[in-house]
């Protein structure tokens, strides 16, 4: 985290070159989702948005941690460009209405096998 903050270009870049593919893991751990946090603050574009583009096609398992939550929050406030969002939203969404299909579908199949 401090690496992160305080670092320079070269040793940022080296530090998030690391943390880039755990970064859902990560966002949802109690100590770890502080570093990327600091990262969803780095003045760099780049790194900003590849932290928007690893979340976001976790958004919903993130949702169901406090952590992850809390992460998912500063990287859509800080870091997620319009897309982003839209593809958060959409995770997050097309999930309620994949889990209310499967609840329909097996309502109907209890009544078609008691009928």
């Amino acid at each position: 985290q401090w690496l992160l903050k305080l670092g320079s270009a070269a040793v940022r870049a080296e530090v998030w070159a690391e943390l880039e593919p755990r970064a859902a893991e990560l966002a949802a751990d109690k100590y770890a989702h502080f570093a990327l946090v600091e990262v969803a603050k780095l003045p760099q574009r780049a790194e900003r948005e590849a932290l928007a583009t690893a979340l976001a096609q976790h958004a919903r398992e993130l949702l169901r941690v406090r952590f992850g939550a809390e992460t998912l929050d500063h990287v859509y406030q800080l870091a997620a460009s319009s897309e982003h969002r839209l593809l958060m939203a959409a995770d997050v969404l097309l999930d309620a209405r994949r889990e209310l299909c499967a609840t329909v579908f097996a309502k109907q199949q209890k009544r078609d096998v008691s009928a």
